[in-house]
């Protein structure tokens, strides 16, 4: 399953209060071809997860994060974190560590 680190959950609670209704708002990650035509990920602002998604309940403190069922399988075993450099963010997906 995937992890999600804290600055990353900091990231994504930014990305959902920009959303109408945050009361149980989250962010959805789905699977998508890339350019080049390989399997990618998309990352969106979501008011609740479609019936099929894994949820990573945020509790009261951070946003949930809703995966996509073709999207778990990319997602198996990574942490998602967060870079930071000056203005600019940028999330970043890493295996998890033994």
């Amino acid at each position: 399953m995937l992890t999600v680190t804290r600055a990353a959950a900091e990231v994504l609670d930014s990305m959902v209060a920009t959303s109408p209704d945050t009361d149980g708002a989250g962010v959805r990650i789905s699977r998508t071809a890339g350019q080049d035509g390989e399997a990618a990920l998309s990352l969106a602002p979501a008011l609740s997860p479609e019936p099929e998604d894994a949820v990573l309940d945020g509790g009261t403190e951070h946003a949930s994060v809703f995966i996509e069922p073709e999207a778990s399988t990319l997602l198996e075993g990574m942490v998602l974190d967060a870079r930071v450099d000056g203005e600019q963010v940028g999330l970043v997906l890493a295996q998890q560590q033994s």
